[in-house]
């Protein structure tokens, strides 16, 4: 058709100049072509059109295309899914020892931390299970030493005077009575 003919014309015009073919296809009549004109020894020039539809020419890129993005999100997905589940794993038993470390911190000793796992986070509260022990015997030997008397097991002037002053507390509160009984023991370092 003139038509066709007319826009063949302007994309060789559109061409390299030298006339050679272009590694890019042009659309003519809405179909990618390639065009390619030839020289015969001395005589006139001759035009080669190959036309293909370009919709044809990338259906068969579609099927693959779908599944390529179907691929890419399947995959997205479970990265962010991995990625929920371990970050899970990591801050649950951290959050974990960080709420015995404020027992700890508060003076109560009676809370363990819980050992999930044989991995490093199941080690690191496996230590700290022990160091929580360790502060509770100490601190209790501490507490043992500063109110009673090394050598009888009794309780000593230290806690005697905690003891007076806890009572008076009451006393004052309450408005009631107590009383303190003082013995003396003759020879008490011999004995």
């Amino acid at each position: 058709t003139p038509d066709l003919q007319h826009e063949l014309e302007r994309a060789l015009e559109q061409q390299d100049p030298s006339g050679h073919s272009t590694s890019m296809p042009l659309v003519v009549g809405g179909f990618a072509s390639l065009v390619s004109p030839l020289e015969l020894a001395g005589r006139s020039q001759i035009v080669a059109v190959l036309q293909r539809s370009i919709d044809q020419a990338v259906a068969r890129f579609n099927p693959l295309r779908t599944t390529l993005l179907v691929l890419g999100i399947i995959s997205l997905l479970a990265a962010v899914l991995g990625s929920i589940l371990i970050a899970g794993r990591i801050t649950r038993p951290i959050n974990a020892l960080g709420e015995v470390a404020r027992h700890i911190q508060d003076g109560d000793y009676s809370r363990s931390a819980e050992v999930m796992a044989n991995d490093e986070i199941g080690a690191l509260a496996a230590s700290f299970n022990h160091m929580r022990d360790a502060i509770a015997f100490r601190e209790s030997e501490i507490r043992r030493l500063a109110f009673e008397d090394g050598l009888t097991g009794l309780p000593n002037r230290a806690m005697f005077n905690d003891e007076l002053e806890r009572s008076v507390k009451i006393a004052r509160r309450t408005g009631s009575a107590f009383s303190i009984l003082l013995m003396n023991l003759d020879r008490f370092t011999t004995i």
